[in-house]
């Protein structure tokens, strides 16, 4: 019985064995055959990205796959996924912009893809074309930064591309792009080596850490050389900026430093004709002026709404024509400080521009963002050395004086704050509240004459007052401007101005309500 019992047992033993033996070898010649697949469909992979069809295939793949309302055409494309290779016209357009590539040439390097690290040749496209489609689209509101990293250990892509075009209503052509951007150690870095636009060359550094704070510092670098025309005087040029701070959070903060020394010529005369009396005159004052200069400190706060904080900038015979042929002649000179404003200060100035009471949001509604970290003190005296009428391309403001808060939901202008026009003077004071567009203003105009606006305009200079009240749509109005009657010897000695437009003024008194489309006038005189 023993003996029976022993043999039937190693016989069963030598049966589980043999199993065991056999899953074995099943499951090895299993993981096997996986394996080979895998290295199979690895290499058939490796294979087809190195075939000259596949950058033409994915991009054709990427098509079926855009969201709605997006497309992706492509012509001309030849080159493979693993080297890269040449496009010769390729369109991406969305609902707000189409954006056209004309001869790309890409490269790039798979040798460490593995390792996570990518690496481009030259980027090279010969046009770029940017045209926004025009409608209006949906805006979603911006969302602050908390860190921007990519899933790799190292990217570099030098670029360059030869013009860049935004097409718009106004078009702007860029030229020259040259530039290298890297990705390393969760790290961001720019260097734009150069690019040339509105004829000056520009440079520009830029590093940002990736994850938060995401510490920015950027340095910026322009040297203008604008020739001569009948509308513009030959410039020259430096400026220099610079950008530091954090960029994470909703509470970031960045310090914006700038500088600029242009140098300014001569316009160029015109070949048929004289220059005008206006224009020589322009020409002396601009010659006689300190050199041109401007200065800017300041604080920016890039995902408030508001996003401008405490600022200083002094500006020193500033022609805004230099810059833009459309701008006036001018000679600026000035400041513009916003500092943190007093708490004591903004309640007198709300107490005494009282507004009406704001409503209560709805039940569940979220309270209105706060727009600044800190009320702002805001204070503007800026001087005008060659004021003119604005149809002989001039501005016919001599100075200008503004003191006023803002809190980051209403503004309120102080009592002091002047427009200046030759001898007359236009005062305002009053608040705005974002929250419901309530506006109340009183304004004194104190002999205002129409002609150092435009010379077309014939008036006795005007004296008054005009005030104004507004909520969501409605404002009404009370206005009680006089004529102030120049002396008959001096009319005499100044005809009114050829084709000019008489305006035989002594009284206007106005009082109503403007609701578009509807005026309504309780008084009219």
């Amino acid at each position: 019985m023993t003996d029976s019992s022993t043999t039937a047992s190693s016989v069963k033993t030598g049966k589980k064995g043999l199993l065991r033996k056999r899953i074995g070898h099943f499951l090895l010649w299993f993981f096997i055959i996986i394996i080979a697949l895998v290295l199979a469909l690895a290499g058939g992979a490796w294979w087809w990205i190195s075939q000259p069809q596949s950058l033409a295939q994915i991009i054709q793949l990427a098509q079926r796959y855009l969201p709605a309302g997006q497309q992706l055409q492509a012509t001309d494309v030849n080159g493979s996924l693993r080297a890269g290779g040449h496009i010769g016209q390729l369109r991406y357009s969305t609902p707000a912009i189409t954006v056209d590539v004309d001869n790309a040439t890409i490269g790039w390097s798979l040798d460490k893809v593995w390792d996570r690290d990518l690496q481009f040749g030259t980027v090279h496209i010969a046009r770029l074309t940017l045209t926004p489609s025009g409608v209006e689209q949906p805006k979603e509101p911006t969302q602050p930064l908390e860190q921007l990293t990519l899933p790799l250990h190292k990217l570099v892509v030098p670029f360059a591309v030869d013009e860049i075009v935004w097409a718009a209503e106004q078009p702007v052509t860029v030229t020259g792009l040259q530039g290298r951007y890297e990705y390393s150690a969760s790290q961001h870095q720019l260097q734009i080596a150069q690019v040339q636009a509105f004829n000056g060359n520009y440079q520009a550094q830029i590093t940002l850490g990736g994850l938060a704070p995401m510490p920015l510092t950027a340095e910026l670098q322009a040297h203008i050389d604008q020739p001569a025309s009948e509308q513009l005087p030959a410039m020259q040029a430096d400026a220099k900026a610079s950008v530091t701070g954090d960029l994470a959070g909703a509470d970031a903060s960045l310090r914006v430093q700038a500088q600029v020394n242009p140098r300014i010529g001569a316009a160029a005369p015109a070949a048929d004709k004289k220059p005008s009396a206006t224009q020589q005159q322009s020409a002396q004052a601009l010659a006689k002026a300190p050199p041109m200069q401007a200065n800017v400190d300041a604080t920016v706060y890039p995902w408030k709404p508001w996003p401008l904080g405490p600022t200083q900038a002094t500006l020193q015979s500033i022609n805004l024509g230099a810059f833009l042929p459309q701008l006036p002649t001018t000679l600026l000179n000035g400041k513009i400080a916003v500092a943190e404003a007093k708490a004591d200060a903004l309640a007198q100035a709300q107490a005494a521009h009282a507004v009406p009471t704001l409503a209560p949001p709805a039940d569940g509604a979220p309270p209105a963002p706060a727009l600044l970290p800190v009320p702002l003190d805001i204070a503007v005296d800026i001087t005008n050395a060659l004021p003119g009428p604005i149809n002989q391309q001039r501005l016919p403001v001599t100075a200008v004086t503004v003191n006023a808060l803002f809190d980051g939901q209403r503004a309120d202008v102080l009592s002091g704050s002047s427009v200046q026009l030759g001898d007359g003077r236009l005062q305002a004071e009053g608040a705005y509240r974002l929250a419901d567009h309530h506006l109340a203003v009183q304004a004194v105009l104190s002999a205002i004459n129409p002609a150092l606006a435009d010379t077309r305009l014939d008036s006795a200079p005007l004296s008054g007052t005009v005030q104004a009240t507004s909520a969501q749509d409605a404002i009404d109005f009370d206005v009680n401007i006089r004529a102030t009657p120049a002396p008959v010897a001096q009319k005499a000695k100044k005809p009114a101005a050829k084709g000019s437009i008489s305006l035989p003024i002594d009284r206007i008194e106005a009082k109503g309500r403007w609701q578009a489309p509807v005026l309504q006038l309780s008084t009219l005189q």
